[in-house]
């Protein structure tokens, strides 16, 4: 047996695999061990990885990327404003609201949705995984980014349902990292130790404060104490700025606009990339690009000073999360242990500077810049399999946002309210609400107490209903068990109806003191007795 784990990334993907003692990456069809975060629709079928990254200049109207940011969301949705200069394909609306990507596929326009998309690339993935394994796919665990709403996750795990995928755990990619990292760490007896993650992605920063603990024995475990995020905000904005930069020195070099040619500035945005990776190990990086647009070639530099000057406005931005956590947990740098960093985007030497005089500690680098994440997944379904046997390691993760529950008859105003899962509520959680003195069905609402900017407060909607018929009209309580699951996501676990049965007047009994029972086995005694003086006497008679 084995356990899988898939790191579905904005640019690229890891299968994390465990089996025969071993845990690591899985490669894929071509031996690599990450895959494009790419699909591609063309007249015949749908391509992956390679194949779809290679066609992307010529097909990119139908080549996808960048979709995972957009999952779950409504088309008004602010964000997906933002995403806009990211993606290739026009944005319509869909029926219910959502967001419909258009592409031709297999020679007729289509729509689809981001979440039908992600679907394709986990089919593929599938597949990979279970040719890897030569067998079919377990049930697996799926990375996702912490500040990803209800509806998000839920799309998600939609997605995975398409691909005809079992998910154990939906896990925050921060935890999982944690976990990677703490799973070999060396504690005392009944001692802890503070950390904090910060993973620079290509499309965000999420950053997390994780305090790992061991008691007596090896039972150990780790909790997070706090996360938070800047979507929106990593790798590709370091990219946006070399390519304003030289969009900005072609213009007035040779005057051609790329931002009039799809193609001119997929290949710019290529270049862009690249140059980035040199700008770590070098303070001046030359371009040049053949046949850029009108049969024109294009070349020119950039200093690293000039870089990191311009990228000053992210800097700032990148530090917003990591000031929010030392806030909400009160650490200092003398109280953490290691300030670990991964995520392509650490390796930007300013990046890594700016962390380091904000937080006021060195960083650490012991976990795998791009491999951390899928590690820690497959752990956690190592840990969930009931075909493993693990070392006993707790992981108590927590949900941002507070939700509170709002319940009133079925046509009717909201009668009342309550908070049931505060911010910071361990995951998964089960809270008992008891209603009283219910005479018909009635519906419940979970809803975001403060919901993030642009996201809807409302998460779902619940009925109760089943009144038995000789209850109708009567008084009765109610009793609803309301979790917050494994994968972050709200549910009724169970719902009871109390009924009070009247009390029966049992027989009154006689009950004797213990005088009069020994009264009575006393006549009883004396009763024998006389009985055995009147054998003897006949006896002697005869």
């Amino acid at each position: 047996m084995a356990a899988i784990a898939f790191d579905i990334g904005d640019c690229f993907c890891k299968i994390g695999v465990a089996k025969s003692k071993t845990l690591g990456v899985m490669q894929n069809q071509v031996g690599k061990r990450k895959t494009s975060s790419v699909v591609a629709f063309t007249q015949e079928n749908r391509l992956f990885d390679q194949e779809a990254t290679a066609q992307a200049l010529s097909n990119s109207k139908n080549t996808c990327t960048s979709f995972k940011s957009l999952i779950g969301k409504k088309f008004n949705d602010p964000d997906v404003q933002k995403e806009k200069p990211f993606v290739k394909q026009a944005m319509q609306e869909t029926k219910d609201g959502g967001l419909g990507l258009q592409v031709k596929y297999l020679g007729k326009n289509t729509v689809v949705t981001p979440t039908q998309v992600a679907a394709s690339l986990m089919v593929f993935l599938k597949e990979q995984a279970e040719k890897g394994l030569d067998s079919k796919l377990p049930e697996c665990v799926i990375g996702c980014p912490p500040y990803w709403t209800e509806v998000e996750r839920l799309a998600f795990l939609d997605a995975a349902k398409l691909a005809g995928i079992n998910v154990s755990r939906l896990m925050n990619e921060t935890t999982a990292v944690a976990l990677d990292y703490g799973i070999n760490l060396e504690l005392a007896e009944n001692s802890s130790k503070k950390s904090i993650f910060i993973d620079v992605g290509h499309s965000s920063v999420n950053v997390c404060a994780v305090e790992f603990w061991r008691k007596t024995g090896r039972v150990a475990g780790l909790k997070v104490l706090s996360t938070a995020s800047a979507p929106g905000i990593g790798g590709r904005s370091f990219s946006q700025i070399l390519f304003k930069y030289f969009a900005e020195q072609i213009k007035s070099k040779y005057k051609l606009d790329v931002s009039t040619n799809q193609k001119a500035m997929s290949k710019l945005a290529r270049t862009c990339e690249k140059i980035k990776t040199n700008l770590t190990a070098n303070n001046k990086v030359p371009f040049g690009i053949e046949y850029l647009m009108n049969d024109q070639d294009v070349s020119g530099s950039i200093d690293r000073k000039d870089f990191e000057s311009a990228a000053q406005p992210i800097l700032t931005q990148m530090m917003v999360p990591i000031k929010k956590v030392l806030e909400e947990t009160g650490l200092t740098a003398s109280d953490l242990s290691t300030v670990e960093a991964v995520g392509g985007g650490c390796r930007i030497p300013c990046v890594k500077k700016a962390i380091k005089e904000f937080v006021g500690k060195e960083l650490s680098f012991h976990c795998d810049a791009d491999e951390s994440c899928a590690k820690g997944l497959v752990l956690q379904a190592a840990m969930l399999s009931p075909s493993f046997r693990t070392r006993e390691y707790q992981v108590v993760d927590i949900c941002q946002q507070a939700i509170e529950v709002a319940w009133g008859p079925m046509n009717g105003d909201e009668e009342d309210k309550t908070l049931v899962f505060g911010a910071k509520n361990s995951i998964p959680s089960t809270k008992l609400i008891s209603f009283n003195e219910r005479t018909q069905p009635f519906r419940l609402s979970a809803r975001y107490v403060q919901p993030p900017p642009g996201v809807a407060a409302e998460l779902a909607n619940f009925t109760v209903t089943g009144f038995p018929k000789k209850l109708v009209g009567e008084k009765a309580k109610v009793k609803v068990w309301m979790k917050l699951n494994i994968h972050g996501t709200v549910e009724i676990a169970n719902a009871q109806l109390v009924e009070t049965l009247p009390v029966e007047e049992e027989p009154a009994m006689e009950v004797e003191t213990p005088d009069e029972t020994k009264k009575e086995e006393e006549k009883k005694e004396e009763a024998k007795k006389d009985e055995a003086k009147k054998d003897e006497a006949k006896k002697d008679e005869a």
